[in-house]
């Protein structure tokens, strides 16, 4: 299996970065595209890495915030039509205070150039050993994120269309997660319930917690005994660096231009 980090925050010398998130991993032949950053750059680091998207097997897109998805547009008019899975809600009208942080386009504009989309309800398995996971239930809504859409009225975003991708192997599953709004902890904790988890790769959105809060979640991750986590994106280096010093699981650089072998 293969991962390559196609945008991120940070990258390596020689490549893009921006505000946003994109993976593709290779596992038992089948190429699947998890994010698309929220421009065409995430495609200029595809052409550095010596990648080809166009035998894309699948797309899955975490949630519907834009640093997610607004690469998408620019994907499928590179690649023609594709089979894209996005959660139940994607679509929908999202903003962070009075700024508009949902997807820059409806579904029709989308469909008009290949989007072909299956909203995702319920766990699902696209491939052999690769799952596509739905929102991770709020077993605890005090390290989850606190966002807003509007609506008729202005309500708490949930992120109930938030998809996390879990691929089985020998030793352990590898965890893809986009921006972990239902909170990094809620996640790993119903993730790990499918079976043993030896890696995380994402964004955990720790960017505006307080450093108690932050040791309190390191104390809860070493409860699950993951070998090895990638923060990235959302996480932020103060997290990161908390992380480093108070984890038992070993911490690793992720930055856009990274290929990892498991």
């Amino acid at each position: 299996m293969k991962i390559w980090i196609l945008m991120n925050d940070k990258a390596k010398s020689g490549f893009y970065s921006e505000h946003g998130f994109s993976v593709l991993t290779e596992v038992n032949g089948k190429k699947i595209l998890f994010d698309t950053g929220q421009s065409d750059l995430f495609l200029k680091n595809v052409e550095k890495l010596d990648l080809n998207l166009l035998d894309l097997d699948a797309v899955v897109i975490s949630h519907g915030h834009y640093d997610h998805g607004n690469g998408l547009e620019f994907l499928l008019k590179k690649i023609g039509p594709k089979k894209i899975y996005v959660g139940d809600g994607f679509f929908n009208l999202r903003y962070s205070g009075e700024k508009y942080a949902g997807i820059k386009h409806n579904r029709i504009f989308y469909e008009r150039i290949g989007g072909n989309f299956e909203i995702v309800q319920n766990d699902l398995e696209i491939f052999k050993g690769v799952k596509i996971i739905t929102a991770a239930p709020l077993k605890t809504s005090k390290y989850s994120e606190k966002k807003f859409k509007i609506g008729s009225k202005k309500e708490q975003d949930l992120f109930d269309d938030e998809l996390y991708l879990f691929i089985e192997s020998s030793d352990g599953a590898i965890v893809l997660t986009g921006c972990s709004h239902r909170g990094i902890v809620n996640i790993i904790f119903h993730l790990s319930k499918k079976g043993k988890i030896k890696t995380v790769i994402g964004g955990f959105h720790l960017l505006n917690k307080t450093n108690e809060e932050l040791l309190q979640i390191s104390n809860l991750l070493n409860d699950f005994q993951i070998d090895v986590l990638y923060p990235c994106h959302c996480t932020g280096d103060i997290a990161i660096d908390i992380f480093k010093k108070n984890l038992k699981t070993k911490i690793c650089e992720c930055l856009a231009g990274s290929v990892f072998e498991f």
